[in-house]
């Protein structure tokens, strides 16, 4: 084969030649190329055992850079008179094959030995082994693909005739590709999951009964096998939970998965899909377009495992509440779990601490880093508003989502109705759940509301009364009080509190406290920063209240024995209210309910 190269002189004579013998070798290169291109100019063709494509066109035209040694400048010439300088290159063409074909015939051996080793593989049981060592044959026979092809052009006498007369097909050198080919796909193509067990369970209080197990097996050589050692994995495609996420197939093919918990997330039922673990099989064996084609196929068998639910305990229910809730919070967003209380009573039962407790668990797991955990409703959150209200108890909390609700018996089932409100005051969300009065070991119904606490005056000074925990709040043994004040007049004010024992103790004013005058629109903090006292939760427990009473002048000195800093008064809470307020109609008058429980 001859290249013939040209350059135009321009007075730097070694150059000049340089740039001619480099373009006749290059002239040779092109030939070879544009002779292939322009009689393939469609090669794609389909291989009906393997089942693969190949696109000769494109392998060719992706070896542009191919260098063809053993290129000898024959002979060059200067043109005076066009002042032109010439080269003519010569390539022995059987000796460039024969160093092609050395390409060649190398890979395919290193191809060779490797398909041996999956043979045996095979044999020993190892197909995981066996199908890494596969990829590994047809990666060595693909990387001469490029030198094959240039081989058996420059080894044909006729380059015409030789690719109008069978194109590229075919391989002298073996193992050819559709030879690995053809294993692989043998493999993969009747690779599936059988004898899948642990469809179709229940879902008892967040659990099932029997693990999620399949077999794994493909054809070879006419027999059906297991298929060991290939890396699995089980994903929840509706609803959530816990499980045994990842795993690798047994000598028997088996794979197994133990479900710790399964919720429905809203659904009508929970589903859990295994496939074959091709991300990791990637970070195993070469990459190419052929075993990402191989890939593919693989992470198209699939197992489904569909669980319908059943009866929710404590935990699954809210947990199942919690997710119902989350997924209509922004990413970026915060939330604070606030007061749930009984039916519509705004009274906080002893069920309502362990509810908050485990709602925020869940909803901890579900967004993390964005629960807010405590709440601390301080004199500044009279400046967001009504302290009573939802959206002022987002904003207290700097949270942008408050989580807020109630429960109720219903028969044999406690219903819990949960909503989401952001900190504007509008509902995001709302949720409700049904659990079985059996699953939840604590007392739901709060005490009945005291019949002697009296009814505010119809036109008396209005007073707001809150805590650091919002309406209804939970208290455990221990606990420091703190109690918020707000009238909308200058008065005198008077704090009483009233145990589940029906006990009533003024703590405000007290022998430690200061002037009973509050100013209007100031929040008065019982104690406050400065106050040598504290407000310490204590046997009896219960559902007990704080009553605010302001009036315009001074009341009537209480009448009763100092107890721990407050006065023990006698009668009913109706009869003390009266006393001080000498049985008239111009104080204002706030109840504040709570609930305080044995740690």
């Amino acid at each position: 084969m001859y290249g013939i190269g040209i350059a135009h002189a321009t007075g730097d004579q070694a150059s000049d030649r340089q740039r001619a013998d480099d373009a006749a070798r290059t002239d040779i290169a092109r030939q070879l190329r544009v002779t292939i291109n322009a009689s393939l100019t469609s090669t794609t063709r389909e291989n009906t055992v393997t089942g693969i494509a190949y696109d000769t066109k494109q392998v060719i035209e992706s070896s542009v850079s191919i260098t063809l040694d053993g290129v000898e400048i024959n002979k060059r010439h200067y043109d005076k008179k066009h002042k032109t300088y010439y080269a003519l290159a010569r390539l022995n063409r059987q000796h460039a094959a024969d160093r092609f074909g050395q390409d060649v015939q190398s890979a395919t051996q290193r191809a060779g030995g490797f398909l041996n080793q999956a043979h045996r593989h095979q044999a020993e049981g190892a197909t995981y082994r066996a199908f890494l060592t596969l990829l590994q044959a047809a990666g060595e026979r693909a990387s001469v693909d490029v030198e094959e092809s240039m081989y058996r052009v420059l080894a044909s006498n006729s380059v015409d005739g030789l690719l109008a007369g069978e194109g590229l097909g075919g391989s002298g050198f073996k193992p050819d590709n559709a030879e690995i080919e053809q294993m692989i796909n043998r493999m993969v193509a009747n690779m599936s999951f059988e004898k899948i067990a642990g469809d179709g369970q229940s879902i008892h209080q967040g659990r099932i009964d029997q693990p999620l197990t399949a077999r794994l097996t493909t054809r070879w050589e006419q027999k059906t096998i297991p298929v060991s050692g290939f890396p699995v994995r089980f994903d929840i495609t509706q609803g959530y939970g816990k499980l045994d996420q990842r795993g690798t197939s047994g000598t028997d093919g088996d794979i197994r998965s133990s479900v710790y918990r399964m919720l429905p997330g809203g659904e009508p039922f929970s589903e859990v899909v295994t496939t074959i673990d091709t991300a990791a099989i990637r970070t195993q064996a070469s990459s190419g377009p052929m075993i990402d084609r191989w890939l593919n196929l693989l992470g198209e068998v699939q197992a489904r495992y569909r669980m319908n639910p059943g009866e929710f305990g404590l935990e699954d229910g809210l947990g199942e509440l919690a997710f119902r809730l989350s997924r209509h919070l922004p990413e970026d967003r915060s939330m604070v779990v606030g007061r749930f209380t009984y039916e519509d009573t705004r009274v906080a039962g002893p069920f309502t601490g362990p509810l908050r407790r485990v709602l925020k668990k869940e909803l901890s797991e579900l967004v993390p880093g964005r629960l807010i955990e405590q709440v601390s409703l301080s004199a500044t959150a009279a400046r967001y508003g009504n302290p009573e209200t939802v959206e002022t108890f987002a904003r207290s909390a700097q949270a942008d989502a408050v989580v807020w609700g109630d429960y109720w018996e219903q028969g044999d089932s406690i219903l819990v109705s949960a909503r989401l409100t952001g900190s504007d005051g509008v509902r995001l969300a709302s949720a409700q759940i049904f659990m079985p009065r059996a699953a939840v070991t604590y007392v739901v119904r709060p005490p009945a509301i005291d019949p002697d606490l009296p009814a505010p005056p119809a036109n008396g000074i209005p007073i707001h009364i809150w805590t650091d925990r919002g309406d209804g709040g939970l208290y455990v043994e221990g606990d420091r009080l703190a109690v918020f004040v707000q009238t909308e007049s200058d008065g005198y004010l008077r704090l009483l509190y009233r145990q589940v024992d029906g006990t009533i103790i003024q703590i405000f004013p007290n022998s430690m406290s200061g002037d009973e005058r509050v100013i209007a629109d100031q929040v008065v903090a019982i104690p406050d920063a400065e106050a040598a006292y504290d407000f310490v939760v204590q046997p009896p427990f219960g559902v007990e209240y704080l009553v605010a009473i302001a009036g315009s002048i001074p009341f009537a000195p209480p009448t009763g024995r100092e107890i721990n800093g407050g006065i023990l008064l006698h009668g009913t809470m109706t009869d003390v209210i009266k006393r001080l307020t000498r049985d008239k109609a111009w104080y204002g008058q706030a109840i504040y309910r709570m609930t305080t429980v044995e740690r």
